[in-house]
């Protein structure tokens, strides 16, 4: 039998363990969920900047949205994406059910509602996870080949195999 004495000190303790992995979770939460406006998109060393590229990612309610033009070497790329993301104290996951890539190059139109083969771990109900660590306000999600950094204004991705990086700022809400 544990003793009176014991009990309340324990169950303090357990209590603000618990408001404690709570109070992380909501300083991710909002580090990572918000609307972005890309800013900068560095192509393997190519800088691209707007007008050039525009884009908007949003992360809210378990919804992941992406959406981007990219008009770069006489070729015209749109994609839009749409899908779900789930968030833990030490995970994000996310991926998508709905794709669609419109590219226009040498005066052809092509239109595709199928994932690239690099991004085809991404379609739903499959979601790409990463871990995330919280270091001095800024949220790390890193994966095998993504890796994101949240931060108050804004995130930056970059895709350590293909080597772009896409830098977006935070939009007020």
């Amino acid at each position: 039998m544990i003793k009176k004495t014991l009990l309340l000190p324990t169950l303090l303790l357990l209590s603000s363990l618990t408001a404690s992995a709570a109070d992380k979770l909501t300083d991710i939460r909002s580090k990572i969920e918000g609307t972005y406006e890309l800013i900068e998109w560095d192509d393997a060393g190519v800088k691209l900047t707007p007008p050039q590229v525009a884009a908007r990612y949003i992360i809210r309610d378990g919804k992941v949205t992406w959406i981007s033009h990219k008009n770069a070497n006489g070729k015209l790329m749109s994609n839009a994406l749409y899908g779900d993301y789930v968030l833990g104290e030490s995970t994000f996951a996310y991926g998508y059910g709905e794709w669609l890539e419109v590219v226009v190059e040498d005066g052809q139109t092509r239109v595709s509602r199928e994932p690239k083969p690099d991004m085809k771990s991404l379609t739903l109900p499959t979601m790409r996870t990463l871990a995330l660590t919280l270091e001095n306000g800024v949220v790390h999600a890193v994966g095998a080949t993504t890796r994101f950094e949240f931060r108050d204004e804004g995130m930056m991705q970059i895709n350590t195999n293909s080597g772009y990086a896409r830098k977006y700022k935070r939009v007020k809400n």
